[in-house]
């Protein structure tokens, strides 16, 4: 018999979702808005090990759970050859809350993330 599903992997189950819409502001046809999210939960396995570890050998050391993250993007047409795509995330319990390198006794924080993508068809 098998072992249990996530006790060999890092990643138990992960489910992403988003929606796109295309032409979102009327005669911008070459835009698209889109909206995602997702969650990963970690397997057993990982979780039992940080729970060995913050008994016999660090016990600052947290046990990972899960990750959530929320997106929007909109992808802008500025010319046919050049697009611009702003991108802004959310991210609930980074690294499943893995402990925060500048402040070791406490978890990562929950983060907004920023990015600019470009894009250049020659």
């Amino acid at each position: 018999m098998g072992s249990p599903l996530g006790a060999e992997n890092l990643i138990e189950f992960s489910v992403d979702a988003g929606i796109l819409f295309h032409e979102p502001i009327r005669h911008r046809r070459d835009d698209t808005l889109g909206f995602g999210m997702g969650y990963t939960h970690v397997g057993t396995g990982a979780a039992d090990a940080d729970r060995y570890t913050a008994q016999f050998v660090e016990p600052l050391t947290p046990v990972r759970g899960s990750e959530t993250f929320v997106e929007a993007t909109y992808q802008y047409t500025v010319y046919p050859w050049l697009q611009l795509q702003p991108d802004l995330q959310f991210v609930i319990n980074p690294g499943a809350g893995v402990l925060n390198p500048a402040l070791p006794n406490r978890r990562l924080g929950n983060e907004t993330v920023i990015g600019l993508r470009t894009i250049i068809q020659l």
